[in-house]
């Protein structure tokens, strides 16, 4: 299976890091990141600048 971030994600427009504390993934901007497939379901657990870029945390959905 294959999911993709919350599509909220696409608003932004500056560049956007994804990270889950172990993997990182760079975007041009929120709309790659939202367009962008991950083999997990992650939810966002929270949004950080730094510098021109935004960083998202995320974490593995568990039921």
């Amino acid at each position: 299976m294959t999911y993709k971030l919350n599509p909220e994600i696409e608003k932004i427009i500056s560049p956007v890091v994804v990270t889950d504390g172990k993997n990182r993934w760079e975007f041009a901007n929120g709309r790659k990141a939202e367009e962008a497939v991950f083999d997990k379901q992650y939810n966002i657990t929270s949004y950080r600048a730094m510098g021109d870029t935004v960083e998202v945390s995320v974490e593995e959905f568990r039921v």
